[in-house]
């Protein structure tokens, strides 16, 4: 997909009614552009309303898939009933069909307390109106017409405490783990993959990214061919040596029923006619065995007969993933009623302070000596024991490897947060790098990153580099005569964050005590000359020195 416009007809956070932000102009959807890797970087100081925008196309997103989903779990569906997207909005953009090579212009308005109209241009630039009522009721049910031209995945990722941003993640979460449940209540078939197309990746789904990339993914001995080489590049990773699932069978009591009776859940999560997650598992593992307690344990020696099994019983490492996505989500069993309710209600900031984090024995699911081989370590390695910044890594770019022919928004809130500055620089031509790798069709796909850091923002395009200034309209930095890409990190700071100075403040400071001094004597001047040889090298203490030098003449001349 490609984004075109976003215009909010209601405030939202510090974002103001009226806000617009056009994302291509009508001179820039060329095809040949839009195949090109040029991803959206929104700059700008901090509340200035850049990560706002990301947080809207999530709830935007999240609403859309949910309004349009044939089936909603009982307990979402009546809160969802209750509550409404909180601001109206027009969304334009372009959706990607593959089966006909065709991209269709989308357009979406939500008035305010009225139902989201959708329209979709035909070839001919004919206005199409698209249903957007699925069928819940009956014994076929189907999903809104609209739902087709939504994009297969939205992805989100916030390095730091963006609430807002996890919020519609975090519920589509609770909606999944709801929806496996009430599948198998219901005799219905249980249809594996996740009903919606939101995907959120924390520390617990960068372990199922690793699993699934290593695992599934082609390794060649050329460097050029191998998909893996930028994570194998990057965090100096060898292999997988080994890893544990650990996996809880327990029970749910189908309640206020003359029928209710006790189920097996995890041993229920297949299709009619396929293996179940867990056996497909086992087919896989090296070894398996029952506990006492009644835990599944799995474990995995990988080698290429490892790697031949996992290829054989999942069709992607995306069908992987998505497994491991159902058995962690699955996790959220233990969460009560009353307080899901409140979080399916909720638009509050502080919401996943509320849900509690399962551990010990109401974890149905979870990794368990997961290592790994890095280069030059003799001895293999925890996963656990990898940096913020590694995981942070994971995240990011382990899941561009898997986004083959599908149509995804990826929303990555400050992704280079825990990197050094070397791992910055090399940020966007490792993304481009990974998603080259992983054959994901430009076409198919926008991202948009909000980042501070100038390395990121040099290397994108002045059209697609928008800068966010509290209480303003956005501008891109090819209307501001400005062109970033490969301008050096000295002018971007100076351009974009009016940060003209090259060291940091309590440094400066210094330098301007002594720049500030009275000079009565050469003496004196010789005095400040020492004390700055304190400093290190810079634009500014090459400005002082060459002051002190002046006035040093000046001295000798009137003397």
């Amino acid at each position: 997909m490609k984004l075109l416009r976003f215009k909010l007809n209601t405030k939202f956070r510090s974002l103001p009614k009226g806000f617009e932000l056009i994302f291509r102009k009508n001179s820039s959807l060329d095809r040949d552009k839009l195949n090109q890797f040029h991803p959206f970087c929104f700059a700008g100081l901090n509340g200035s309303g850049k990560s706002n925008i990301l947080e809207a196309l999530s709830l935007i997103f999240f609403y859309l898939e949910c309004s349009f989903s044939k089936y909603l779990p009982d307990d979402f569906n009546e809160a969802f009933e209750k509550s409404n997207i909180p601001f109206s909005f027009e969304l334009e953009y372009l959706i990607y069909k593959q089966d006909n090579d065709s991209i269709i212009p989308i357009k979406i308005i939500k008035p305010d307390n009225k139902p989201v109209e959708f329209y979709r241009f035909s070839e001919d630039g004919e206005i199409i109106r698209v249903s957007t009522v699925p069928v819940r009721e009956g014994i076929i049910k189907s999903n809104a017409v609209a739902k087709q031209y939504l994009p297969e995945i939205v992805i989100g990722y916030s390095s730091g405490e963006n609430e807002i941003l996890s919020l519609p993640f975090l519920k589509t979460r609770l909606i999944h783990s709801d929806n496996y449940k009430q599948s198998l209540l219901e005799d219905e078939k249980y249809e594996k993959k996740p009903l919606t197309s939101l995907v959120y990746i924390d520390y617990s789904m960068s372990q199922a990214v690793l699993l699934s990339n290593f695992l599934m993914q082609k390794e060649f001995e050329d460097e050029k061919l191998d998909l893996l080489q930028p994570i194998k590049e990057i965090l100096e990773i060898e292999k997988l040596q080994s890893f544990r699932l650990v996996i809880k069978d327990f029970l749910i009591r189908k309640e206020e029923s003359s029928k209710s009776k006790n189920r097996k859940l995890l041993s229920q999560l297949k299709e009619k006619g396929e293996l179940s997650i867990i056996d497909k598992l086992k087919l896989c593992s090296t070894s398996s065995y029952l506990t006492a307690d009644g835990e599944l344990v799995l474990d995995y020696f990988v080698n290429r007969e490892t790697k031949t099994a996992f290829q054989k019983n999942f069709d992607s490492p995306y069908d992987l993933f998505q497994d491991l996505q159902t058995l962690l989500e699955l996790n959220l069993h233990s969460i009560n009623e009353t307080l899901k309710k409140t979080i399916y209600t909720s638009n509050s900031m502080y919401v996943s302070e509320k849900m509690p984090k399962p551990e010990g024995k109401d974890l149905v699911f979870y990794f368990n000596d997961f290592l790994i081989k890095k280069k030059n370590d003799d001895q293999p390695v925890l996963v656990k024991n990898l940096s913020d910044g590694e995981h942070q890594f994971l995240h990011s770019m382990g899941i561009c490897l898997m986004l083959k022919n599908k149509t995804a928004l990826l929303l990555l809130d400050e992704p280079e947060t825990h990197f050094n500055p070397d791992w910055r620089s090399k940020f966007i031509s490792v993304l481009k790098d990974s998603l080259e790798r992983g054959e994901s069709n430009n076409l198919v796909r926008d991202i948009l990153i909000t980042s501070h850091s100038p390395f990121i923002i040099s290397d994108c395009f002045p059209d697609k580099v928008v800068v966010f200034k509290k209480g303003h309209q956005p501008v891109n930095a090819w209307d501001m005569n400005f062109n970033t890409f490969g301008t050096s990190v000295n002018i971007v700071l100076e351009e974009i964050f009016r940060k003209e100075e090259s060291i940091p403040n309590y440094s400066l400071s210094e330098l301007n005590k002594i720049k500030n001094r009275k000079f009565d004597s050469i003496e004196d001047i010789q005095k400040a000359k020492e004390d700055s040889r304190l400093l290190g090298d810079s634009p500014e203490k090459v400005f002082l020195f060459r002051d002190l030098l002046l006035k040093e003449e000046e001295f000798k001349e009137e003397n």
